[in-house]
């Protein structure tokens, strides 16, 4: 039994509509990035819909031109395409457009990045300098509970203290107590890891067009929370939040209140500027209309019909007359 070949006909037009369809569908790709701040499926899912509504309208309206009988019938439904062709391109044009009205201001946005990512850059040196003064003060107690502990018993035993073990081994004991809870043995891996998230952060800062393209996003949405999260609130702060025998009775002997560690991070916000969607230059207009010329490529030089319009009307059979067939 033989099977019968379906002859495929594709053409360098047909090459240049889909290269061209894909360009424009990327620069969309690009530009919902922004707009969604990263949200990748709902970018992937939009940008290829709108790929493939453009590559599909000018597919048909190619298709349709070249046809061959039912003049009339095919005409209308190729002019009808190509009405919604232009609809799709007009609709889908503010969104490409506005990947380039962001970059536009990329120095700006840089900019404003680095300077928030100089305020994160002491988050551990400011907290060891808490830190060394917290134990300090500590130490400077203790030797004075011990100093007058005859004379102040109750405060000697409100700092933990007892008679049993010798004065020495009990304040040592405490401060290694307040120093290790205040520098846990992962502090200095999670320093590293604090350092490593900054250094790549300031990467997707410099002028590289991936990182700039993709990495931004992710440093404008989501790094003050990491920071925050992994670094200061639910790790500094909540180390500073350990108390030592006799820290939290400093108001009945009149002394400062130890107080956890506080650090102000709060990042200019720079979202507005990836999701407002502004009037672009002229030029971006040019340049999608000349990627919607090269989607409708094979639909301008494909093969045509001569008819007058005299035939028409009469619905006398179309005379076919073969123009380009790229």
């Amino acid at each position: 039994m033989r099977v019968k070949r379906v002859k495929i006909e594709f053409s360098w037009a047909d090459l240049i509509m889909i290269v061209s369809s894909l360009v424009f569908g990327f620069i969309c790709f690009c530009s919902l990035n922004f707009i969604t701040l990263g949200n990748t499926s709902e970018v992937f899912i939009t940008a290829a819909k709108y790929t493939l509504i453009l590559v599909v309208l000018a597919y048909v309206g190619r298709t349709l031109k070249t046809a061959t009988s039912n003049f009339k019938t095919h005409l209308f439904f190729e002019l009808v395409v190509l009405v919604c062709f232009l609809i799709a391109a007009f609709s889908f044009g503010r969104t490409f457009s506005h990947f380039f009205v962001v970059t536009a201001q990329k120095n700006e946005i840089q900019e404003s990045i680095k300077n928030n990512l100089e305020k994160a850059e002491d988050i551990f040196v400011d907290y060891e300098k808490y830190a060394e003064t917290r134990l300090n003060v500590y130490r400077s107690r203790l030797q004075t509970v011990v100093e007058y502990k005859r004379s102040n018993s109750k405060r000697y035993r409100d700092f933990g203290f007892n008679n049993d073990t010798n004065d020495s081994v009990q304040v040592s004991a405490k401060m290694s107590a307040l120093r290790y809870n205040l520098f846990p043995q992962d502090y200095r891996n999670r320093e590293q890891d604090f350092i490593a998230q900054l250094a790549k952060a300031k990467q997707a800062t410099e002028d590289d067009w991936v990182a700039w393209t993709f990495e931004v996003v992710d440093v404008v949405n989501n790094l003050e929370n990491r920071i925050k999260q992994r670094f200061l609130d639910d790790y500094l702060i909540e180390n500073s939040a350990y108390r030592e025998d006799g820290e939290e009775v400093y108001k009945e002997y009149s002394w400062n209140e130890t107080h956890d560690f506080s650090y102000d991070l709060s990042f200019e916000d720079v979202r507005e500027k990836f999701q407002t969607q502004e009037k672009p230059p002229l030029l971006v207009y040019l340049f999608a209309v000349a990627l919607y010329g090269l989607m409708l490529f094979s639909w301008f030089f494909g093969a045509w019909r001569i008819r007058s319009l005299k035939r028409i009307l009469k619905k006398r059979e179309p005379i076919i007359s073969e123009g380009f067939n790229w």
